[in-house]
Formats: C-alpha cells, sequence, structure tokens
C-alpha cells in the first residue's frame, strides 16, 4: 500500500523534476551529485536574457555563505536557464556574485548583493555597451515672423543635446530620428529667460517653414535653491507630451546665482516631466532623478555611516535617507562592487569558483562609496524584489518612471580606518 504522505512525496518529486526540465533551454546546475528532493534546496533561479554577454565576454555566477565559503557556482551562457542548489547548505540568506571575465579572460569584475534569500528567481546585470543614437534625418528650417529682440532655441524630441540656439535670418539645420518629427522651440528675452513655447508636428527631412508666432505658449518660472558651498550643479527637465513616448529638452541650467537655479519649463500640454539634479563639492557628489511636475526639485540625502577595514572583514554601520550603499574595492585586474543593505553589518572575502581562483579577490579598503535610494522602495528587501522583476537588475533604476538619488563620498582616507562621517545635507525642496 501506498501512504498518502508517500504519494505526497512522489508528487514533489515529480513537479521538481518538471520545473527543472521545463523550459526553452536545460537548465545549468551547480555541480553537485543529484539529490533525491532538488526542488527543496534550490536557492536561486536564474534565466539569462538572450543578449546578456556581449562577444568576448564569459560570465560566472555563485553562492557563498557568511564566510565567504563557496556553496555553488555556474558559468553561463546566453539564453541559458540556471538553478543553483545545495542540499548541504541550511541557511536562508547568502551573498551573490556574478563574475564577469573582459579583456582575453585577463580581467575580472565581480558584483555581490549581500543578504539574498533561499528560493529568490533572479535577474543577471547585463553588460552595457554603449550606442551611439542614430539621428538620420535632416530638417532644413527657415523661419518667418520672428519678434524682435526676442532669440530663439530649439529641440527636436528625443536628442540627448539640450539647446540649439536659431539664427532666425539664416535659418537652421537639426538632425532628426524620425520622419516625419516634432520639434520644441523657446523664446527668451535680453536677460536669457524662457517666456514662451511652442510645438510643431510634422516636421520632415528636407525644407520646413516655421512661423515664429505660433511660440506663444505660456512658460512657468521659478526659483529652486541649491545647498551651499557647492562646485558645480546643474539641472535638466525633459518635457513628455505623451507620457514617455518622446520628449523635449525644456530647460537646462548649470549657471546659479546665491539664491539658486531660476528655471522656467512649460506648464500645459505635457503628460509627464523628467528631472536630472547634479551637483557637487570636495566631499560629495549628488544625483537625482525625478519624475511629474512634483519631481521638480532639488533634493539632498541625509546619510551616517561608519565603515571600518581590519586587514580581513569590512564591517560598516549606515543609517539615513537611503536603501543601500554600494562600495568598490579594486585590485590588479579585479573591479569588485559590493551591494549592502543600510543598517549594520560585514562583508568578509569571498572563495571564487575554481576557474577563476587565479584572481585575487580579497578584501581592500574601499575606494569608492555611493549610497542610493529609491524614493518608491522602502527596503532592502523591496529592492531584492524589484532586481528579481527586472529587465537588467541594478541598471533598471535608470529606466524612465522611477524616482531615485544617490550620493557618492569623495573623501579618502589612506589608513585601515575610515572615519566615521556624518553628513546632513539642508533640506531643500
Amino acid at each position: 500500500m501506498i501512504y498518502p504522505n508517500t504519494i505526497l512525496r512522489l508528487l514533489i518529486v515529480c513537479l521538481a523534476a518538471c520545473l527543472l526540465s521545463c523550459g526553452d533551454d536545460d537548465p545549468v546546475i551547480s555541480d553537485e551529485p543529484q539529490i533525491e528532493n532538488p526542488i527543496d534546496s534550490v536557492l536561486v533561479s536564474i534565466k539569462v536574457q538572450g543578449d546578456n554577454l556581449a562577444e568576448g565576454i564569459r560570465g560566472f555566477v555563485f553562492l557563498s555563505d557568511v564566510t565567504g565559503s563557496l556553496i555553488a557556482s555556474s558559468e553561463y551562457s546566453n539564453g541559458d536557464s540556471v538553478v543553483l542548489y545545495s542540499s548541504q547548505f541550511e541557511g536562508s540568506e547568502f551573498y551573490l556574485s556574478q563574475g564577469l571575465l573582459y579583456n582575453n579572460g585577463e580581467e575580472l569584475e565581480i558584483i555581490t548583493y549581500a543578504k539574498v534569500n533561499k528560493g529568490r528567481k533572479w535577474v543577471l546585470y547585463k553588460v552595457y555597451t554603449s550606442e551611439e543614437s542614430e539621428y538620420p534625418y535632416r530638417a532644413d528650417l527657415k523661419f518667418q515672423n520672428a519678434k524682435e529682440g526676442a532669440s530663439y532655441r530649439v529641440s527636436a524630441h528625443d536628442q540627448s543635446i539640450s539647446y540649439f540656439g536659431v539664427n532666425v535670418e539664416n535659418g537652421y539645420n537639426t538632425d532628426l530620428k524620425t520622419n516625419p518629427s516634432d520639434i520644441y522651440i523657446v523664446e527668451s528675452n535680453d536677460q536669457d529667460q524662457f517666456v514662451k513655447y511652442g510645438v510643431f508636428t510634422e516636421i520632415t527631412e528636407g525644407d520646413n517653414l516655421v512661423d515664429l508666432r505660433l511660440v506663444n505658449n505660456d512658460i512657468v518660472s521659478k526659483t529652486l535653491a541649491i545647498p551651499e558651498s557647492l562646485n558645480v550643479a546643474t539641472i535638466g527637465i525633459r518635457a513628455y507630451p505623451n507620457s514617455f513616448n518622446s520628449g523635449f529638452y525644456v530647460c537646462f541650467r548649470d549657471q546659479f546665482t546665491e539664491e539658486g537655479f531660476n528655471i522656467s519649463y512649460p506648464k500645459e500640454g505635457f503628460s509627464d516631466y523628467y528631472t536630472q539634479v547634479y551637483y557637487e563639492n570636495d566631499k560629495f557628489e549628488y544625483g537625482q532623478r525625478t519624475y511629474g511636475e512634483d519631481g521638480i526639485y532639488i533634493g539632498t540625502m541625509n546619510y551616517d555611516y561608519d565603515l571600518m577595514y581590519d586587514g580581513e572583514v569590512i564591517t560598516y554601520s549606515v543609517s539615513g535617507d537611503l536603501d543601500f550603499m554600494i562600495f568598490d574595492i579594486e585590485k590588479e585586474n579585479v573591479y569588485h562592487t559590493w551591494l549592502v543593505p543600510f543598517g549594520e553589518g560585514k562583508v568578509v572575502s569571498l572563495e571564487l569558483p575554481q576557474v577563476l581562483t587565479n584572481f585575487d579577490a580579497s578584501l581592500n579598503q574601499p575606494g569608492y562609496i555611493n549610497f542610493r535610494n529609491i524614493l518608491d522602495i522602502h527596503t532592502y528587501s523591496e529592492w531584492l524584489d524589484f532586481i528579481s522583476k527586472s529587465d537588467n537588475n541594478l541598471m533598471d533604476i535608470f529606466e524612465l518612471g522611477l524616482d531615485f538619488q544617490e550620493l557618492s563620498i569623495k573623501e579618502e582616507n589612506s589608513g585601515g580606518k575610515l572615519n566615521n562621517r556624518r553628513g546632513k545635507l539642508p533640506i531643500i525642496l
């Protein structure tokens, strides 16, 4: 007789086999003997994107316990399904690391995430390759009815360059990404203040006549205060008529006064806005990306941290307006990035998979510290969930529509201990 518990166990085993065999590709698993019930020991499941690795780059993923000992590892290729499991690991959290071999295997980049929990699905960081934007069409613009004493600037949609000054007598040539396309024209007064704007549709390749009397829509102006003692500060605003379908740079400022930035932007006729802020002084760099009209502000981050390296372990204590901390350790031919949650914790040197053991990935003094705060995510666990559902891991925080802040500490200390540093930038809204 087969008892109910036995039937249930058989069903679980069959389900596990099905889960590990279904899909377009056979799963790549860790080099460990098969066990009777593998689904109970699955630590991470990964579906590798078909274009994750560029040509000539090898990818690895490996898991480590809290002591740094290797739990499981696998090399992966584009399109693979990877399942890492262990019958011996009894914990609930571990380090998850992605290793990338560049330059004919001579350089190694490692990205390590702390406190990843058992059973999680994961998305690997996609190797970024820069691609030049293509604007294959050229529009020749001629102008009529220019206002005396006014100057004009034009921006075609989806162009990364902010503004172009227009010579209304000689006309203006601009590259277009699509044909036809839209352009945004803003009128400035003799104090270089934006006063009116117009959006012109159906601009085509070749000759176009633009009536500047139609640059007659109102501009909103206001002053945004900035933190004191800054060396550099910039703000840029993009406006989207149709929710990120195509947008225009409608404001760019890198000159500021004691009062801050005097900015202008169109208020009517746009469904969304994208604001980028950057400022720095001798101690830190701050970056911000926010959306909507409510996101047109210059924000700050409060932080309080203590980071110490004793030659073997890095211990840290972090609090403030942030979700997680990133720090980098660079050695000869090895670049290791750690992502850890705020609070108190430590990291240890990791045992590498056998194929990577010719590299030295032991800890060293961190050379770069970065705090990240995703405004719609409030815990490290939520951030790991975000990665699990993303297309490109950490890089998806740069996607349109996600508000976030980052603060990079520029101070350096050559000793074994980084001094406790507390910072409270003035709250500017």
